[in-house]
């Protein structure tokens, strides 16, 4: 993207300052009023398609209506690709778009601004025009308000212009083309139409000279990092079990906070219940989430939620009593291929999608107003473990319908589509109040099963692209690990267009040295053991080992100078190089005086995370391992200078002698966390 034409254009623009409530906050200025129009430049994440509408016709980028309620709160009409035209508040497209230059023009004619609204709000739920063509019930944001802002008698106030896709030097940008040839149509260049840019000029407009107050995000996931408050952040979490949250007096009476404080979690994963939230229909009870809140506040934790709605671990039995007690009636159980019903709502019964997503909405617009200007809750989870049982796919009526319909020929696709597509209404109902990164997890497909034998269509590897596409608002898929083979199951999740977050694994001794492998292998944004609250001791020394080193953990991931080994005795050795150094790493098992050499089965797993300062500077945090180095090019000597062992971040003792065998290796022992700073000499060619 030209920068230089961003800046200029920031110059020009009136510039929105950040806090969470939208007010004005200058003497002079004037309130935002229905009808207004927002225009917004391109933000500091902004994508490609921002990148050529800038090239071809300027630095307005989008263009949204405002539409102020009876109680004072400003929400935006407008289209997007992600979410076609739809109503969400102003907040929310602030904070998706951080960095944003923002521009409110209002018409100087506002007789009939409440007819244009109303306009408006009848398309909401139409698709995003990536046409750019008239006429065919999509828009894009520009047409949206061109087609909404019309006289009486059908005329337009905005005129059409000969739409222009070509940078100034005449040529076609990137994007455009490779959005046309997959379209397979021609550019639509000089058809009649519209853009952000030439709207703002139209003479029907005048400059609003508002400054508004509404915060950046506290929480965001930008470039595969989470950030709070503008700051990385990684998550040491641990998983509740399933019905703690339930009860305020179950978590406190067994002083469940102060344990999971001093257990070294920086944060808690922690249900919210339909049930509870929503005991009756369109009544909501919030008591629990306040809880949660309250009571990770007062131990300086932070939480992830995980939505218990319409799935937990496939079935629906977390879907409140008045929802259960219409099974069969105005909510659809899902078919089996022999005509039974489990205990599974349909992923096609309309009724059941638009009551789960009014809920989540509502949950989130709580978690803004409680929440949106502190972050305690960093991510959400949208459902649970989804996936069908029984058979690959749904058999009922609707589900029939759409696979007679459809050109997906395999089974475990078809359903997959189906459960993104609905998991894609969920996040974006709730995004729409409030726009926290968001996740699904799956329950894995492992041990040789069939689709439907393990929960068939659910957020797997296997079935990637499907989410990847049907679930946009999706940010993250992620794997809950129960099963052997953990290098390969996070290799299979980590990928360029999907960071890894582990939200759930079994609670078991390796994982004292996993999440050491996957912060440096896989720049993991977190690590998350199952029931928590009941056993904490297999993460607590990793954890209370790793907590001050975060802020450089995080910093080295994003520079890609962390790295990861694990090692068992099924693989008891690595070379990691570095530079012009490369480590060998061994379990520490392999050497004579480890107090498991010789029995490999007692061997557990041992990791090294490892740190690349700079100038043959080297951070080793881990288990159980041990590390020789040599020249990665054979000439001349590479050897350790010195050793020192940390207690948090203060060095505690140099290392020599027998502890670094004479010179010869760097070794965090069997049964011993640890973190050492190793620096390099080197001599001759």
């Amino acid at each position: 993207m030209n920068r230089v034409h961003i800046t200029a254009a920031r110059k020009l623009l009136t510039v929105f300052t950040l806090a969470l409530s939208i007010s004005a906050c200058h003497p002079q200025a004037e309130r935002l009023r229905t009808g207004d129009l927002l225009f917004v430049g391109s933000s500091e994440e902004a994508g490609s398609m921002d990148e050529a509408i800038v090239a071809a016709t300027g630095n307005l980028t989008h263009v949204a209506i405002i539409q102020v309620d009876q109680d004072g709160m400003p929400w935006v009409i407008d289209a997007t690709p992600k979410k076609g035209v739809s109503r969400y508040p102003l907040d929310s497209l602030v904070q998706a778009n951080p960095g944003a230059a923002f521009l409110v023009k209002r018409l100087k004619d506002t007789t009939g601004v409440s007819r244009y609204v109303e306009n408006a709000l009848r398309f909401v739920g139409n698709p995003y025009d990536l046409t750019f063509l008239p006429d065919n019930d999509a828009f894009y944001c520009s047409e949206l308000v061109r087609d909404a802002y019309r006289r009486p008698d059908g005329s337009y106030l905005f005129d059409a212009t000969p739409m222009n896709f070509l940078s100034p030097d005449g040529s076609l940008p990137p994007y455009w083309k490779e959005l046309f040839e997959r379209l397979e149509m021609p550019v639509p260049q000089g058809v009649p139409g519209t853009n952000p840019q030439d709207m703002s000029r139209s003479p029907l407009l005048e400059d609003v000279p508002l400054v508004l107050a509404a915060s950046a995000p506290p929480v965001r996931l930008a470039g595969g990092r989470l950030f709070l408050h503008g700051e990385p952040f990684l998550i040491l979490g641990g998983e509740l079990a399933n019905s703690c949250a339930s009860s305020a007096a179950y978590m406190d009476g067994r002083d469940s906070w102060k344990t999971l404080r001093e257990a070294g979690l920086n944060t808690v994963l922690a249900p919210v219940y339909w049930e509870l939230l929503e005991p009756t229909e369109g009544q909501f009870d919030f008591s629990t989430v306040d809880y949660l809140l309250a009571s990770a506040r007062a131990h300086d934790l932070h939480l992830v939620l995980l939505w218990f709605g319409t799935w937990k671990n496939s079935m629906s039995c977390y879907v409140p009593a008045w929802v259960k007690q219409d099974f069969g009636n105005r909510f659809t159980l899902a078919e089996n291929s022999d005509g039974t019903h489990p205990e599974i709502l349909s992923a096609f019964d309309r009724e059941a999608l638009k009551a789960d997503c009014r809920a989540f909405a509502a949950l989130m617009r709580h978690l803004r107003e409680k929440d949106g200007d502190t972050g305690t809750v960093l991510m959400v989870q949208v459902e649970n473990e989804i996936g069908f049982l029984g058979d690959a796919r749904e058999h009922g009526t609707e589900a029939e319908k759409a696979w007679e319909m459809g050109k997906e020929r395999d089974e475990e696709r078809f359903q997959a589509a189906a459960y993104a597509r609905y998991a894609e209404a969920v996040a974006r109902a709730g995004k729409q109040e409030y726009a926290l990164p968001m996740f699904v997890n799956a329950a894995l497909n492992s041990r040789g099963r069939k689709p439907g034998e393990y929960p068939s269509a659910g957020p797997l590897n296997h079935l990637m692209d499907i989410w990847k596409a049907e679930a946009p608002s999706i940010d993250l898929v992620c794997p809950d690990i129960y099963d052997p083979g953990f290098p390969d199951w996070v290799a299979r999740y980590h990928r360029p267009e999907n960071p890894l977050f582990i939200p759930e694994i079994r609670q078991e001794p390796a994982n004292a040295a996993r999440v050491f492998y996957v912060l440096g292998r896989h720049a993991a944004l977190g690590f998350s053991p199952f029931s928590i609250d009941n056993s904490w001791e297999s993460t607590v020394d990793a954890y209370r080992t790793l907590a001050p080193w975060l802020p450089l953990i995080a910093q080295k991931q994003a520079e890609g100078k962390a790295y990861g080994v694990l090692l068992d005795a099924a693989h008891p050795e690595e070379e990691v190089t570095i530079g012009n150094t490369v480590f060998t790493c061994r379990h520490d098992g392999t050497i004579s005086w480890c107090p498991v050499h010789g029995n490999p089965s007692a061997w557990g797993e041992g990791a090294f995370l490892i740190l690349d300062l700079g100038e043959d500077e080297f951070l080793f945090l881990g288990t159980g391992c041990v590390a020789t180095l040599r020249p990665a090019d054979g000439k001349g000597r590479v050897g350790i200078l010195s050793i020192d062992e940390y207690d948090g971040l203060q060095p505690l003792r140099r290392l020599n002698g027998d502890e670094d065998h004479q010179g010869r290796h760097l070794r965090i022992p069997y049964g011993e966390t640890g973190v050492q700073r190793l620096k390099v000499y080197r001599v001759g060619d």
